[in-house]
């Protein structure tokens, strides 16, 4: 008489360890995929948020141009400016008629940080973005609305921001119409220039294929240009 037995039988424990095996290789696929994901987006955070601090520093700094001043042309653009990397100064071509009135990747600005106070002393700085930084500028000046900008010797001040790392394709200011500050009543008050930052950069760094823009407004309420 043949006896009936029940259980498991090895061949089928062998091909239950090969399903779990699988499923467990599957399953560490899938967290090595979001890890990875959540590194990079954590990565990208990181790189996001730098740039976006160093261009808010320099917002906050161009906000400052033709305080203090009058009249006079307190803000241009250079369209084909050209850093001196052995000198540290900066040479361009820029004819009048292109003053603030086109893109470039060098913004020179003025001020006069206390205008009550005797005797006046204007400041002028600038800013250009050369080989993956941006370069702090700065030169001699008059508070003379006839001296123009374009006309004085400009050198490099320090190095405001080092974008190396973040791999910035392209950084660059532009006047992009006008703007009304905030709390203003745009029906009756007067409106004003308004200077757009750009930059380009990728997602990631070793992948230039994919780009990001960030743009940075900057409504310029103190005298800019000629009036």
């Amino acid at each position: 008489m043949k006896i009936k037995q029940y259980g498991i039988s090895l061949l089928s424990v062998l091909i239950g360890l090969l399903l779990s095996m699988l499923c467990l290789l599957a399953l560490l696929a899938v967290f090595r995929t979001v890890i990875k994901t959540s590194i990079a987006s954590q990565k990208s955070t990181v790189r996001t948020a730098n740039l976006q601090n160093s261009l808010m520093g320099l917002q906050s700094m161009i906000q400052s141009a033709g305080f203090g001043l009058e009249s006079g042309k307190n803000l241009i653009i250079l369209e084909n400016s050209v850093f001196d990397e052995n000198n540290g100064n900066i040479k361009n071509n820029l004819t009048e008629e292109a003053e603030f009135t086109s893109s470039g990747q060098t913004v020179l600005w003025r001020y006069i940080p206390a205008p009550t106070i005797s005797p006046v002393t204007a400041i002028c700085q600038g800013v250009t973005y050369y080989n993956k930084q941006l370069i702090l500028l700065t030169s001699a000046c008059s508070s003379d609305p006839v001296v123009g900008l374009k006309t004085l010797t400009w050198s490099k001040s320090a190095t405001f921001s080092d974008l190396t790392k973040i791999n910035v394709s392209s950084i660059t200011f532009e006047k992009s119409g006008t703007c009304i500050p905030y709390g203003f009543d745009g029906s009756k008050d007067a409106s004003y220039p308004k200077l757009t930052i750009t930059a380009t950069y990728p997602l990631d760094p070793a992948n230039t294929s994919t780009l990001m823009t960030i743009k940075f407004p900057i409504c310029l309420t103190n005298p800019v240009t000629t009036s």
